[in-house]
């Protein structure tokens, strides 16, 4: 798959980094960017915060990098914002820290949307060892886009692709699953076709990469979220077994060193209750002591402990977390521990991400209940295939001025991409 690879900026743009209370990561990152300046980069970070919050980076100040000292009674964010706004700057990158919501929110009343863009979404640049370059969209942003919008995450989704030096053929995913608004997405393009781009409607994950399409769509938020995690977390799994009820279906995947994931899912709605969703985990839970696995179950979405809003499938899955201890209680089992809040795959599935977002998480998960049939129609076929991919993003779109956000608890080096994509899109807007 055709893309672009991170070069080094032929000018210097200023990137701005609001997030920086006492983080190890972000310090790390804008070390190792001012280092390569000294062997000819032309990197240019800009730290945004309060005095005692500058104090902290004060080794790095005195090496050269920029600052802009927040007042005590203003927020880091918005300030960057406004400074973006005026241009001072060219673009602000936030979210190692500050929640998703919360980078949209101000975005939105500072800088404002392009012209004909009513919402902001967003897109991960993939790469996979086995399949190449790829684009995920949209993974970070709209919880359940309608027929409009998702319209306009494809021709945003397009444009960016582009600017990534791709040539773009677009998947519209539905997991097997007829859907109706994929299929209205699919009619319109067919009547109303970009110039020079494929579009291809009611795809499984596994034909689109057989005709090698470069950009999926999903058609909300929980499988983009779910497919870029599984995809960047899942590295060396194979299918082990698979089975369906008449109303739950399960997939279990070994890694090379003997990981086991297995994930349940209800396969008669797209929007499960909570009640649904806990039917799904009884029977993950049947099939996983009959190997013998431990049993810890987390029910997955793409809000964390909180984190998105209160959208249907979140609170299906936070009161499934909730409910499910007392259901074991009452049917006598004992061995089951729950992970008491909905999550997002990573939390479940790295402890030490789950430590970042202040959780008590001691070990990986083994039982994962998916929110959506149709991301687990494509969840073997993510991770058989595409596992083991980088991930750099989310990347927003929509927006006038260039205004990205991380996902919570990124690592120095995810920092140090966005910091090179965003001056690679800069030198070619």
């Amino acid at each position: 798959m055709k893309g672009d690879t991170l070069e080094a900026p032929k000018m210097q743009f200023r990137i701005v980094y609001p997030d920086i209370k006492e983080s190890k990561e972000l310090y790390q990152a804008l070390e190792t960017l001012l280092g390569e300046n000294i062997n000819g980069s032309q990197h240019l970070p800009v730290i945004c915060g309060k005095r005692e919050e500058l104090f902290y980076y004060r080794d790095l100040i005195s090496m050269g990098l920029q600052f802009i000292e927040v007042p005590d009674n203003e927020n880091n964010l918005v300030i960057a914002a406004r400074e973006l706004k005026k241009g001072s700057v060219h673009s602000v990158l936030a979210g190692n820290i500050s929640e998703t919501g919360d980078v949209i929110s101000v975005g939105l009343h500072e800088i404002g949307m392009l012209e004909g863009v009513k919402r902001a979404s967003s897109y991960f640049l993939m790469e996979s060892p086995q399949y190449g370059k790829y684009i995920f969209a949209d993974s970070g942003c709209q919880p359940n886009p309608n027929v409009e919008q998702l319209i306009e995450i494809v021709g945003l989704t397009v444009q960016n692709a582009k600017v990534h030096g791709f040539e773009p053929k677009v998947a519209l995913l539905d997991g097997g699953y007829d859907s109706d608004k994929i299929q209205a997405v699919s009619d319109y393009f067919e009547n109303n076709p970009i110039a020079g781009v494929e579009i291809l409607g009611n795809m499984s994950l596994k034909d689109a990469r057989k005709s090698e399409c470069n950009t999926f769509i999903f058609g909300n938020l929980n499988q983009g979220n779910i497919a870029y995690k599984v995809a960047e977390r899942m590295k060396d799994f194979k299918p082990d077994f698979s089975s369906e009820t008449e109303k739950s279906a399960l997939l279990h995947l070994q890694s090379d060193e003997n990981q086991n994931c297995i994930f349940g899912y209800d396969i008669l709605s797209s929007s499960p209750t909570s009640e649904d969703l806990q039917i799904s985990a009884l029977e993950a839970i049947k099939y996983a002591r009959t190997k013998g696995y431990d049993l810890q179950v987390a029910f997955l979405s793409f809000s964390t402990k909180g984190s998105g809003k209160n959208e249907e499938s979140i609170l299906a899955a936070r009161q499934a977390a909730h409910d499910f201890p007392e259901t074991l209680h009452k049917m006598g089992i004992t061995d089951v521990t729950v992970i008491p809040v909905e999550v997002q795959f990573d939390t479940a599935f790295l402890p030490e991400k789950a430590k970042k977002k202040g959780m008590d998480v001691e070990k990986p998960s083994t039982i994962y209940i998916l929110p959506d049939r149709h991301i687990g129609a494509m969840i073997g076929d993510i991770a058989t295939n595409l596992g083991g991919s980088t991930a750099n993003g989310p990347r927003l779109q929509g927006f006038q001025r260039s205004y990205n956000d991380f996902s919570r608890g990124a690592s120095w080096s995810d920092i140090v991409n966005g910091h090179k994509t965003t001056e690679k899109e800069l030198e070619k807007s």
